[in-house]
């Protein structure tokens, strides 16, 4: 879920005196201009993962952040075309992730693309970055096909933290071995159910094979498999048949464990005579 917010300010004639910020958006009837190419190129977004974008919220002081929805925000997406340093601080939180859109050349030049780095970043008190919950990386200039990627991995990462995860054989980790299973948990959060190989995916695979629908079953997907364009068989025929149903058993331990990942330890040995196939096709 994306909330977008749009920070501005209108400035007041001072004279002799230098009163205005540098960008496009000078006034509020510039600022509801603004707002509507926002919503539409967002709206234009097309995406090959579940994007939902909340209603956009024109902000211009700190003090009126407290007004605006963010409970059900995954990623603020910040529009800063303007305002102080003190509206963006209060914006930005580590209860979410926090993206920053600039233009430069695709609309009316916003006020950040000039001093994101020494304002924001900085806090115009050090030459290396203080703010901790927004980084160069997150600060994209112009650019939607950016700001998509962008999206899409954050919604694989809120996808994968916390994540339930079915581990055959329990889990490993290639290089620092445990130490993997560790961070696994300590920094993704993931719920780790380990299935033995004896006797809980022997007794399974053992089943499978002796009911005859389910091993007919693998058969036709197998022969479906191996008839499209491209795929050549150069093994025996029964350990595709045999993949298909090591997938049925699998997919059954998955919807067993309400999880929908799996993965495979000692896959290159200890599953092949059990499963009379490979961990994978």
């Amino acid at each position: 879920m994306v909330k977008p917010v749009l920070t501005y300010s209108t400035p007041q004639r001072r004279e002799a005196w230098s009163w205005r910020e540098w960008g496009g958006i000078q006034t509020e009837a510039q600022a509801i201009e603004e707002a509507g190419r926002i919503q539409g190129e967002l709206s234009s977004i097309r995406t090959d993962f579940n994007l939902r974008v909340l209603p956009l919220s024109r902000v211009k002081r700190a003090e009126d952040v407290s007004s605006i929805d963010f409970d059900q925000a995954d990623v603020l997406l910040i529009y800063g075309a303007g305002g102080s340093l003190e509206l963006l601080d209060s914006l930005i939180s580590k209860k979410r992730w926090n993206i920053l859109f600039l233009r430069h050349q695709s609309g009316p030049f916003y006020l950040w693309y000039e001093i994101a780095h020494p304002t924001l970043l900085r806090k115009r008190v050090s030459d290396e970055p203080l703010e901790s919950n927004i980084s160069l990386d997150d600060v994209v200039v112009d650019s939607y096909e950016v700001l998509t990627k962008k999206l899409r991995a954050l919604h694989g990462l809120k996808n994968t933290l916390g994540k339930r995860i079915v581990a055959i054989g329990g889990p490993s980790g290639w290089g620092i071995g445990a130490k993997a299973v560790e961070r696994a948990k300590e920094r993704w959060g993931l719920d780790i159910v380990t299935i033995p190989y004896e006797p809980d995916l022997a007794q399974r695979i053992a089943k499978k094979r002796g009911d005859p629908s389910a091993v007919e079953g693998a058969r036709k997907k197998a022969q479906e498999y191996l008839s499209t364009g491209g795929v050549e068989l150069k093994t025996a025929q029964e350990f595709v048949v045999n993949s298909f149903l090591l997938y049925d058993v699998f997919e059954e331990l998955m919807k067993d464990n309400d999880a929908d990942a799996i993965t495979i330890n000692d896959c290159m040995t200890t599953i092949m005579p059990m499963a009379h196939t490979t961990a994978c096709l």
